[in-house]
């Protein structure tokens, strides 16, 4: 058994901890172990699930394996420790190799000074190795590894992951203020809890798709990230296998609709589905998703789940009107919505109203769910 540490946007530790413990159970993982913490979620359990974890969390930013931990107080000390161990099965003579260090109340606190040990050593061990100081210099080949100090206790930990996880390609076409792919995943997640996408047919819609990451997040829902993770490249003995072949069932969403008013976010939005799962199913439609006099209501007798992130701050030049909730539920025949947006949105004729507090690029906002 091998420990793990699951990084996570803070506030999403509890949802991802529920996450992990879904997939392992999926492919029957024995006498695994999670425990919650801020930040992220330990986990214990066997080399490979951990590290096939990668392919299928879509809330984790990355996910980290544990190499090492020790006391340490002096300089010549963690050198020795340092060269005692065994970095062959994670790194290759010729790989480019970021080391972050991170010191806190602990006595060796020159983190310049710890980087240049480790830096030391990693050049007498790999003779063509590449060593990077800083994130800036960061690209898709590099290999990481992770230092930190904290109350005199040393950890070393590998990133199997590389490019974080809310990538979930390498290629993406953005529109102004995109989301985030994890808090999109989030908020699927926050309105299945409320009401199952099963409990009868429906079609998805986002009337504001921007790039269309609510979208694509809900077509390839419980799908496998299709990219490459730097375990891969590593000497891991479990290097490229994967326990997840067998998928769970994709959404059972009708029709899909993207909806906006600008060309350029209904352009971005067809490229990046268009790399995903049944394109085939999205219909996209330019045109002010608020106009009445565009006749959507009851297309083929099809009730919506609708979810989206409303436009705000800069990005719109006048307010949402105040009756917003009631047109999309009337023209869309919204069963359940979900709205992205700093405000808390109500209506009187929502049978329940869940406001979840979230950031999305920094900024402070509300997932309203309403349900109808």
């Amino acid at each position: 058994m091998f420990d793990f540490f699951v990084i996570t946007p803070l506030g999403f530790e509890e949802d991802t901890y529920k996450e992990i413990q879904l997939n392992l159970s999926l492919v029957e993982e024995q006498n695994f172990t999670i425990n919650v913490v801020k930040g992220g979620v330990e986990v214990n359990c066997s080399l490979n699930a951990g590290l096939c974890l990668n392919q299928r969390l879509k809330l984790a930013t990355r996910i980290l394996f544990r190499i090492e931990k020790f006391p340490v107080f002096f300089f010549n000390e963690l050198d020795k420790k340092i060269r005692k161990i065994d970095f062959s099965k994670f790194f290759k003579p010729d790989d480019e190799v970021f080391i972050k260090v991170d010191s806190k109340k602990s006595k060796l606190g020159q983190e310049k000074k710890i980087f240049a040990v480790f830096e030391k050593i990693f050049k007498e061990k790999f003779k063509k190795i590449q060593i990077i100081s800083k994130a800036s210099e960061v690209s898709e080949k590099t290999q990481r590894l992770y230092v930190d100090i904290y109350e005199d206790q040393c950890r070393l930990s590998y990133d199997t992951t590389g490019e974080p996880l809310y990538k979930r390609k390498f290629e993406k076409w953005n529109h102004e203020a995109p989301m985030r792919e994890t808090i999109a995943h989030w908020g699927l997640i926050k309105m299945m809890e409320v009401l199952s996408p099963w409990s009868e047919p429906m079609n998805f819609i986002d009337p504001f798709c921007g790039s269309g990451t609510l979208v694509l997040e809900a077509l390839e829902f419980n799908q496998s990230l299709n990219r490459s993770f730097s375990f891969q490249k590593s000497l891991l003995l479990s290097q490229g296998k994967n326990f997840f072949l067998d998928e769970v069932k994709p959404l059972p969403f009708i029709k899909y609709f993207a909806m906006d008013l600008q060309q350029e976010a209904i352009d971005a939005s067809k490229k990046n589905i268009s790399i995903g799962l049944s394109p085939d199913k999205v219909e996209f439609i330019l045109g002010d998703s608020l106009d009445l006099k565009d006749s959507f209501k009851n297309r083929d007798n099809i009730p919506s789940w609708l979810i989206t992130n409303l436009p705000y701050g800069k990005r719109v030049k006048d307010q949402l009107p105040g009756n917003l909730v009631e047109i999309l539920k009337n023209k869309y025949d919204v069963k359940i919505m979900g709205l992205f947006h700093p405000k808390k949105w109500q209506d009187k004729t929502a049978k329940k109203t869940i406001h979840y507090p979230v950031e999305n690029g920094g900024l402070k906002i509300f997932f309203s769910v309403l349900v109808f």
